[in-house]
């Protein structure tokens, strides 16, 4: 998947700004059907009413099939009833809508429109989601420079996907001009707020002094933060190893004890090389040599599966 393109919509969670009553009514206990039908009921006469929040709220619960049956043709309705009252939460909603043609007929250029109002006004959702429509040229004329225009508008206001993605564009010099330093800059913005691919790609930076002062240290402690927060195997990607493994295997030529322990777990493991214990067992006692307390901590522990042959070789 395109890293671009990870800037999926938080669909129909969009920038909500609805009463304490309405926020405790979607938070409510579903397992009690009865308050649920009756607090739906209530909602409805609400909507019905002309109280904008409600009228988003409730298309929610449609798009979702949330306490109602789903009908998204009732959500888009109830959204531009809350549009034409100038409720923002809605027009991102219903952007959205029009973008995947879910409830109505699929319109991305009306999607663009409702993203550029909100974007102009500061919504940094919206600055987002225009951005990436750019980089597409879904519903607009392809334009990176707006692209990153909108990308930094949003990374400005602290978006970390955005600053993400900008610092890609900087560094292949897409929509702006390459500057590998600026890239830096918004990657560590990113990385700071815990963004796992802007944690992986900063490491590779460090790794290669690219933008950076060359550093496989913070390398190695940015992968493995990078790595403690991705779930998914889709994210685990075979590059991602593959890049991994250039950076631990440059590291640990270079003796850094760090880099030969989790180069070897990654052999140990079989992540973007054949699995190989003799490797494995080789590189934890390098590292074991230089002190590295987790080598010796196994080793001492497995004292079974040491060759002295594997040790020494290389010593």
């Amino acid at each position: 998947m395109s890293l671009i393109l990870q800037f999926k919509k938080t669909l129909y969670l969009i920038n909500f700004k609805i009463s304490a009553v309405l926020f405790l009514f979607l938070l409510c206990d579903c397992g009690h059907h009865h308050d649920l039908d009756d607090r739906t009921k209530s909602l409805i006469l609400s909507a019905n009413r002309g109280h904008a929040p409600a009228q988003l709220n409730l298309a929610l619960m449609y798009t979702r099939g949330q306490g109602v049956e789903r009908n998204p043709r009732e959500a888009v309705r109830l959204l531009k009833l809350a549009v034409k009252q100038g409720y923002e939460p809605a027009m991102n909603n219903l952007a959205v809508l029009y973008e995947l043609g879910d409830g109505v007929e699929k319109d991305e250029k009306e999607a663009a429109k409702l993203y550029r109002l909100l974007a102009e006004r500061g919504d940094v959702v919206a600055q987002s989601n225009l951005a990436l429509m750019y980089t597409m040229g879904r519903g607009v004329e392809k334009n990176e420079k707006e692209a990153a225009r909108f990308y930094g508008l949003a990374a400005n206001q602290g978006e970390p996907i955005a600053q993400f993605t900008l610092g890609l564009m900087y560094a292949s010099g897409r929509g702006v001009e390459k500057n590998e330093k600026e890239a830096v800059r918004f990657y560590e913005l990113a990385a700071d707020q815990g963004e796992p691919q802007a944690q992986f790609t900063l490491s590779l930076m460090y790794a290669h002094g690219r933008g950076v002062e060359k550093d496989v240290t913070k390398a190695i402690q940015l992968y493995r933060m990078s790595t403690n927060q991705i779930t998914s195997e889709d994210e685990k990607s075979a590059t991602q190893e593959k890049d991994a493994l250039r950076l631990f295997d440059l590291a640990q030529n270079r003796g850094d004890a760090e880099a030969q322990y989790e180069l070897a777990l990654m052999y140990r493991d079989g992540r973007g090389v054949v699995r190989d214990n003799e490797r494995f067992m080789h590189l934890l006692g390098l590292a074991a040599f230089q002190g590295h307390l987790k080598s010796k901590h196994f080793l001492d522990s497995n004292p079974s599966d040491v060759s002295a042959s594997v040790l020494l070789k290389d010593f």
